[in-house]
């Protein structure tokens, strides 16, 4: 029939057209007579119970899923300081140690370090010891029984520490409290290599990596934490070395406020304690701590009598803090930090300092002789120019009249400065019992 009479009859209402939708079914090797839906997660309840190997799973449409865009990794601000401090020190000659053993043995972190066993720094309130492995097996034997005569009778101008050395007490196994092991382990390599060759080499070592602490949390402390910690080994060194190496490599990174303060150190002699002013807590913190490691330490391991190791550790994340303006180390370096910051620090970049050493003695003695204007000087800058000054005015009676009025009070403000530095020197005078005193008045070396 054609198009034209079905039209017609379409018109006249006589047929109607109507559809018809069949399916052929037909069976599959996924058929089942049982009632079973698919699935569209995988849970943790499946792996667990081990269901998901016969869960029938639904399929995934990813024709049309477009997903989340992928935002990249970002680097936690200690990764990127603890990079520049390694760029800094790697510049200024240093060469890293190895530091991937965070459990040591308490010879290596304390008696290496001539660091007696009743110290208080070895109790449990203030180091993690270890329950398995709870013994350290590898030290060698020859260096062991150098270290502990070294403990009980000295040598070479010491004493000693006059008690009986435990071996059992100094292969307990704890983690490390500072990286001080390592740098001990390194110069033990080095003390090893002139034993065998008779030939010493100057080095310049370096170490950034995580120690642990039994201390309590407070806005500056952590049970663990980073530590940049350096050595220069070398003839002819000593306080004088360090004080500049500090201040190159606090330079280097740009932070001008440093104060020392003399201290005690069982492996150091003499010490010195680092403090660098925190801008947002409005006040001066410890932020590191350096020395001259003592003979005792230095002889056993087979380094020349001569060689002198001048060390320094600082903590990372309290400059850390200080440069992403962080006031509370947890909320840097624990489960409290924030993580949408963290995306958004930006690179960590230390610039160097304003050298200010070289024009200090002219600024200072400008602000003596100006009497418009006011005096800033401080303690620290005047013990300085203290004793220079001190003699000038001691030449004064024979001639030497610097601009007239203003004599007396060069004169005041120098014997000032010079009792100051009599005044930090007798604070220094800290007694040895192993060297009888005798390493006192260093500062005037």
């Amino acid at each position: 029939m054609g198009e034209a009479k079905i039209e017609a009859l379409k018109k006249r209402k006589l047929v109607a057209p109507t559809s018809l939708t069949a399916f052929k079914v037909e069976k599959t090797e996924k058929f089942s007579a049982g009632d079973q839906k698919a699935v569209a997660d995988l849970t943790a309840e499946m792996i667990t119970k081990g269901t998901w190997s016969s869960t029938t799973f639904k399929p995934f449409n990813l024709t049309n899923a477009s997903g989340v865009p992928s935002a990249g990794g970002h680097l936690h601000p200690l990764n990127k300081v603890k990079t520049e401090m390694r760029t800094v020190l790697m510049q200024m000659g240093f060469e890293e140690m190895p530091t991937n053993q965070w459990v040591e043995s308490s010879f290596w972190n304390f008696d290496a370090l001539f660091q007696p066993q009743q110290h208080p720094a070895r109790d449990a309130h203030d180091t993690f010891f270890m329950e398995a492995p709870s013994r350290a097996q590898k030290i060698p034997e020859d260096y062991l029984g150098r270290v502990k005569e070294m403990h009980e009778k000295g040598g070479s101008g010491s004493i000693g520490w006059r008690y009986d050395w435990s071996e059992d007490e100094a292969r307990k196994t704890l983690l490390r409290t500072h990286t001080t092991a390592v740098s001990a382990r390194m110069l033990y390599k080095m003390g090893e290599e002139y034993r065998r060759t008779g030939v010493f080499r100057p080095k310049k070592y370096f170490s950034i990596d995580r120690v642990f602490r039994n201390e309590t949390l407070d806005a500056t402390h952590l049970a663990e934490f980073h530590q940049i910690e350096g050595f220069v080994a070398d003839r002819n060194i000593g306080l004088p070395q360090l004080i500049g190496v500090l201040r190159d490599f606090f330079a280097r990174i740009g932070i001008s406020k440093l104060r020392f303060k003399p201290a005690y150190n069982p492996y150091t002699e003499p010490s010195m304690e680092i403090f660098g002013f925190h801008p947002i807590l409005k006040k001066w913190i410890e932020v590191g701590n350096s020395g001259v490691f003592r003979p005792e330490m230095l002889l056993p391991m087979g380094l020349p009598e001569d060689v002198t190791v001048i060390a320094w550790g600082i903590g990372c994340e309290r400059w850390t803090a200080l440069l992403y303006n962080i006031r509370l180390i947890k909320e840097l370096f624990s489960f409290q930090q924030d993580v949408a910051a963290t995306k958004k620090n930006p690179m960590c970049w230390l610039r160097r300092a304003e050298d200010r050493h070289g024009s200090l003695g002219v600024r200072c003695c400008g602000e003596w002789l100006d009497k418009n204007r006011k005096t800033r000087i401080n303690k620290a800058r005047l013990g300085l120019f203290g004793t220079t000054c001190w003699l000038i005015s001691r030449w004064m009676p024979l001639g030497f009249q610097p601009l007239g009025a203003e004599t007396q009070t060069i004169r005041a403000r120098a014997e000032a400065g010079m009792a100051w530095t009599l005044q930090m020197i007798a604070r220094v005078w800290v007694f040895d019992p192993c060297t009888q005193g005798r390493s006192l008045g260093y500062v005037l070396e």
